[in-house]
């Protein structure tokens, strides 16, 4: 069965030609015949939501965060309010109000629940049996559904004390041998040789030559004076006499000197050349 919805939020009313009630500051209404008060079962049959039930009560009071005061308890007829506490809307989105009457007439309504509107904190409510037998009001309940989403709660970080760890001991590392790469000498470059100077022989001391003994016997002969050519020279010409009162030019003594020292070059050349001829 559907609710019976209003567009705003006021006092709705439903039922049928034997019973009808009234709650307002609700949205929707809706009544059916179940024999018995509404359970969690019922009301997801109806509303198809899961409902936790809050509080309930049967005659004036508080029950929790619900409270009801009525005119009248198992009467035909009956008036009254009701509140709901701030603490509610802290933990649902949504309210339902439940209402039960008694039995006595099998064809007529027995249960009614109403949506509330949302954050609503009071209310009034009526119930009218108007023919037919039974129906005295018998309870009034407070239904929550739906999960507030709430500022997380930021808690502060857990400190942690420091883990201490044991030194791990550690197997001894075997390094292994450090295997050295072979050293290259290289090769040793002797210093160039300065090739010594040939040493000189000695000289030896030469011995004196004896002069050829001469033998007594063999008479020397006298060298051999070649002999002069015979200059033929012209003869000199004739000076003429001396004539008186003329003079005599007479040369001078150095182109005789010179004329003197050509004859005597002359003479020696002659001689170098009969010597020659002669060996």
């Amino acid at each position: 069965m559907a609710f019976a919805a209003s567009t705003q939020a006021t006092t709705i009313s439903c039922g049928d030609k034997y019973r009808s009630a009234s709650v307002s500051s609700a949205d929707a209404c809706t009544a059916q015949t179940l024999g018995s008060t509404a359970k969690a079962d019922d009301l997801k049959g109806i509303t198809g939501s899961n409902w936790t039930m809050v509080s309930g009560l049967s005659s004036n009071g508080t029950n929790g965060w619900f409270n009801v005061s009525s005119s009248s308890w198992n009467g035909s007829s009956a008036s009254g309010t009701w509140t709901i506490n701030d603490l509610f809307w802290d933990n649902f989105t949504s309210a339902l109000i439940t209402m039960h009457v008694g039995g006595g007439q099998k064809d007529a309504v027995d249960n009614f629940e109403w949506l509330i509107t949302p954050d609503s904190a009071s209310g009034t409510f009526s119930y009218l049996r108007s023919s037919g037998k039974g129906g005295g009001l018998s309870n009034i309940k407070l239904w929550g559904t739906g999960t507030v989403l709430k500022d997380p709660v930021v808690q502060p970080p857990v400190v942690q004390p420091p883990v201490v760890q044991p030194p791990a001991t550690q197997p001894p590392v075997v390094q292994p041998p450090v295997v050295e790469p072979p050293v290259t000498t290289p090769p040793v470059t002797p210093p160039p040789v300065t090739p010594e100077p040939p040493k000189e022989k000695p000289t030896e001391p030469k011995t004196p030559t004896e002069p050829p003994k001469e033998t007594p016997d063999t008479p020397k002969e006298p060298p051999k004076v070649p002999e002069i050519p015979t200059l033929d020279l012209p003869p000199l010409p004739e000076l003429p006499p001396e004539q008186p009162g003329k003079s005599v030019q007479v040369p001078e003594p150095a182109s005789l000197t010179l004329f003197a020292l050509g004859l005597l070059g002359l003479v020696l050349i002659r001689r170098k050349a009969a010597v020659k001829n002669a060996k």
